[in-house]
């Protein structure tokens, strides 16, 4: 007998990462200070003075850094998502995606986490460790690593693009697929998805679901089922 729950327990884990990740991701950049302005901030001591004192930031970062597993989690299914067609551009992706989130987790642990111990310091102790704070914001040493940090976008990106090019994706497909209509951001040439997208997979499915156990039956044994034969 097939146990499900593992299969259930997937699903609902990578349905909660879609779901949780942009909720703690709006609320982690809502809470910096000055959201709105264009201006880029490369003066560190102006990046010290937003971090020093601001516990809200301090959770928002380490809100963010909770969800690094999240993010791998989603990269995985993208990559699980795309067909054959497709596989290079998902495993690529993913690649680039993961490295990525761990070189978030890398930013958030050398330049939140760290810093946020320093911020229990008193003002005396806090000042004299400014240099070390600077070095540390200025990507000193192996920080150097954290330029790329970019990669968590582009792997998702090309991830993206995989999931576009295939014309189906997701419940979008499935959609199009049962209704056989083409949907503006499903199927853009045929009314069904084509041989190896995911839709066509999922149009399938549906159709093994709606066939009746005694036609398919029928259908291998080569002949008509019951109910087809033509009456005597």
């Amino acid at each position: 007998m097939t146990n499900y729950r593992p299969e259930s327990a997937k699903r609902v884990g990578t349905g909660l990462a879609f779901v949780v990740f942009p909720i703690v991701f709006i609320f982690a950049f809502a809470i910096h200070p000055n959201l709105f302005s264009l201006a880029i901030v490369t003066d560190v001591n102006t990046r010290i003075g937003e971090f020093h004192g601001n516990r809200l930031m301090h959770l928002g970062h380490v809100l963010m850094l909770l969800t690094v597993p999240l993010l791998i989690v989603v990269s995985l299914k993208f990559m699980e998502m795309l067909p054959e067609r497709g596989a290079w551009l998902g495993f690529l992706g993913c690649a680039m995606a993961v490295f990525g989130a761990v070189m978030l987790a890398v930013d958030k642990t050398a330049l939140c986490l760290v810093p946020s111990a320093f911020d229990t310091l008193p003002e005396a102790q806090f000042a004299q460790m400014l240099p070390g704070i600077q070095a540390m914001f200025s990507f000193k040493g192996w920080l150097v690593l954290l330029y790329l940090l970019p990669l968590l976008p582009i792997g998702f990106m090309i991830q993206g693009i995989g999931l576009f090019a295939d014309r189906c994706d997701g419940a979008a497909g499935r959609v199009c697929c049962r209704r056989h209509r083409p949907l503006w951001f499903g199927c853009f040439r045929h009314s069904r998805c084509r041989p190896g997208s995911i839709g066509h997979s999922a149009h399938q499915r549906v159709r093994r679901r709606r066939v009746k156990p005694g036609a398919r039956y029928a259908a291998q044994q080569g002949r008509k089922a019951p109910d087809e034969q033509p009456r005597a």
